[in-house]
């Protein structure tokens, strides 16, 4: 009820901040929504979908963005709110932008795709004005004296990394894999392709061909197969020059 009050009579802060480690693949997020006087009315702590690989911070933060949304679609739903503004930080550019623009044409393979179209999906339903605002991450680090977005990011960055190491030293178990009952859930085996649709189909149907080829020649061991990472040489394949 608070948070309700608090949209339709000023515009509401809303930060979130994320936790990677390369290392164990395991990220967390952390959110938080105050008012114009600084006041808490919602945050959370979330571990991020594992079956994404790897994991990394644009993934990440958009989790986090989503969070938000949910909170303030089920807010503005219960409470029949049609008016108001919600201000939407985040340290990571590509993400705040992907997140908060909900006429931006989404690649079926894309990454991340189905987090993106459930935030499109939210936005488009959203009654309230939706504003991103761009925040210097780690701004502690740097500054003497930091915004109240910079201020926020600090803390939620914080957060976020003690959740992560609750989640690798297995204190807590929280890794959300369905994002949305509406939406679809496409997997093979234990992994959810829906992150890649067109890369992990294609791996499924020829990477046990492949890895069979390569290791009757001789080329490389199936221990050695197993560690290549084809995102990664896919990624290069479309940027480097030969």
């Amino acid at each position: 009820k608070t948070l309700a009050t608090a949209l339709t009579k000023q515009p509401v802060l809303s930060v979130t901040d994320a936790s990677v480690s390369t290392i164990t693949n395991t990220s967390a997020v952390a959110w938080t929504i105050q008012d114009h006087y600084k006041k808490t009315m919602a945050e959370g702590r979330s571990g991020v979908p594992s079956f994404y690989t790897p994991q990394d911070s644009y993934g990440s933060e958009l989790f986090g963005i989503l969070d938000i949304l949910i909170v303030t679609r089920m807010v503005t739903e219960y409470h029949h709110i049609t008016a108001g503004t919600l201000i939407i930080a985040c340290d990571n550019d590509a993400s705040l932008a992907s997140g908060t623009d909900s006429t931006a044409i989404t690649k079926h393979c894309q990454q991340y795709f189905d987090i993106i179209w459930s935030i499109q999906d939210i936005l488009r339903a959203l009654p309230i004005t939706v504003v991103s605002k761009k925040v210097k991450g780690h701004a502690d680090k740097t500054k003497l004296v930091l915004n109240r977005y910079e201020q926020m990011n600090v803390e939620m960055d914080a957060k976020a990394k003690a959740f992560r190491k609750l989640l690798e030293s297995g204190s807590v178990v929280h890794s959300p894999t369905l994002l949305d009952p509406s939406r679809y859930s496409i997997w093979i085996g234990n992994h959810r392709v829906s992150c890649n649709i067109d890369f992990s189909i294609k791996h499924h149907i020829h990477g046990a061909v492949l890895k069979k080829k390569l290791t009757e020649k001789g080329d490389v061991s199936t221990q050695a197969f197993d560690l290549i990472d084809c995102y990664s040489i896919a990624g290069a394949s479309k940027s480097l020059t030969i």
